[in-house]
């Protein structure tokens, strides 16, 4: 209730819409087809910055509570750079290409150290993150005799 009162309240700042332009642009840049640990870097320091520095200043421009795109758009901005921060750090650590996660600095699939699972939850302290192997009980990895994916 009280981040909700916040944005209705705040009338002049970052509008929702200019957030979600630059996510788009930050996300197309830096964590798009074919990925690199410096380029998410970059990527995850700028929806940091995003963070500390516009969603405090983010608003409502206009006054009606009933379909209020600015309010929607302000809402949608602040669980974008939620789930980017959390793409960008899963994508991190996962140092390997897996189907639609191609990584140009670590270009191999590596089920040795990497079949398992990312799981990112909310902590006490911000995100929490760590890795899960999964339990296979009727299908495992599908390989090609190159032992590529299928």
């Amino acid at each position: 209730q009280d981040r909700i009162r916040k944005l209705w309240d705040r009338r002049d700042g970052v509008k929702g819409f200019q957030i979600k332009d630059k996510i788009k642009d930050i996300m197309w840049e830096n964590c798009a087809l074919v990925r690199n640990g410096a380029e998410m870097e970059k990527g995850l320091n700028m929806i940091k910055k995003i963070k500390s520095s516009d969603l405090p200043q983010l608003c409502v421009p206009g006054k009606s509570r009933v379909l209020n795109k600015g309010f929607l758009e302000a809402l949608e901005a602040e669980n974008m750079v939620q789930l980017c921060e959390m793409i960008l750090t899963g994508a991190l650590m996962r140092r390997e290409s897996r189907r639609s996660h191609f990584r140009e600095d670590f270009p191999d699939r590596d089920d040795e150290n990497w079949l398992k699972n990312i799981v990112i939850r909310k902590g006490e302290d911000g995100m929490e993150i760590s890795n899960v192997t999964p339990v296979m009980t009727r299908m495992k990895p599908a390989e090609t005799e190159e032992g590529e994916d299928q």
